[in-house]
C-alpha cells in the first residue's frame, strides 16, 4: 500500500469537474483506507474546505433492502477479492491433494 510523505500531506492538487465533484488522489485514498461509498463530511472553515470521515453512531442501517449492523468504525483495509482468491487457491490445493491442510 502506498503512503503519502509528510511533505505531500499539506497540499495535494485537486479540481472540480463540471458537476462540482472532487476526486481524491489514489495515494491519499489508500493511505487513509477510504473506499468508494464511504460517508464523508465537507466542512467550511473560513476560506478552507475540510473533508473528513462522517462520525456514525453504531446501529442498524439499510443496505440493499436489508438491515445490517454498522459499528461506525472505518472499514478494514482488507482487499476482499484478493483474500477470496488466496483462500480459494489454498482450498483447491487441499482438495487436489497437493497439501495436507487447507
Amino acid at each position: 500500500m502506498s503512503g503519502i510523505s509528510s511533505a505531500k500531506k499539506s497540499q495535494l492538487p485537486l479540481s472540480l469537474d463540471g458537476a462540482g465533484r472532487v476526486v481524491l488522489p489514489k495515494a491519499l485514498r489508500e493511505s487513509l483506507h477510504l473506499i468508494a461509498g464511504e460517508p464523508l463530511v465537507a466542512e467550511q472553515r473560513d476560506d478552507e474546505i475540510v473533508i473528513r470521515r462522517r462520525e456514525q453512531a453504531p446501529g442498524l442501517v439499510e443496505e440493499c433492502g436489508m438491515l445490517v449492523y454498522d459499528s461506525g468504525a472505518p472499514t478494514a483495509s482488507v482487499d476482499t477479492i484478493d483474500w477470496i482468491d488466496r483462500e480459494r487457491e489454498k482450498r483447491l490445493r487441499y482438495v487436489s491433494g497437493e497439501v495436507d491442510e487447507p
